[in-house]
């Protein structure tokens, strides 16, 4: 009987050691659990904080890029602007010289009339020869006066067109420049 007590005390034994065994295996998978869900809250965490840095730097770059393009939208507002300005100054230049020119021609044409009438009434070749001098030298005079005065229209005309590109090319060169011209 004494082995079978012995048996019988060392099953128990074996028992309480499997049982501590156990039990101190539950407790180190229960910390493991624990620790297990205390690092997944962190990565959590960090993932959230990670996703909050990204979505920042989005709408920083976001914000960037809507300024960026909408101060190349307003430099191609005043570009256009300055093109349309200079177009319509081109237009009334070109309108000025063509009433210029039409004046002209209708003087040239009096004078050529004038001109014929004056050879009509011609009694002699000498008259005839002056009429036709004289004629000859107004209407140089008048050419001569008139191409110097449309060259003149086409300078003023050409500035006063340029006039807006130039002040845009130089409001932009102030503007890329922090208000400094470029030098």
């Amino acid at each position: 009987m004494a082995t079978k007590r012995t048996r019988s005390a060392s099953l128990k034994q074996q028992g309480e050691r499997a049982a501590e065994t156990g039990a101190q295996a539950a407790e180190e998978t229960v910390e493991a659990t624990e620790r297990a869900a205390e690092n997944m809250q962190q990565g959590m965490r960090r993932a959230e904080d990670i996703g909050r840095q990204q979505a920042e730097q989005m709408r920083t770059v976001l914000s960037a890029s809507t300024k960026a393009y909408q101060e190349v939208a307003d430099y191609s507002k005043d570009d256009m602007e300055a093109m349309i300005q200079s177009g319509a100054r081109l237009a009334k230049g070109f309108q000025e010289m063509s009433w210029e020119v039409m004046n002209f021609t209708q003087e040239s044409l009096r004078a050529s009339l004038r001109a014929a009438n004056d050879l009509m009434e011609c009694r002699s070749v000498e008259d005839f020869v002056a009429v036709q001098r004289n004629y000859l030298k107004e209407s140089v005079d008048s050419f001569l006066s008139e191409s110097a005065k449309l060259l003149q229209m086409t300078s003023t005309a050409a500035d006063e067109a340029v006039n807006p590109i130039n002040q845009r090319v130089e409001g932009g060169r102030r503007g890329a420049n922090g208000g400094q011209e470029m030098r």
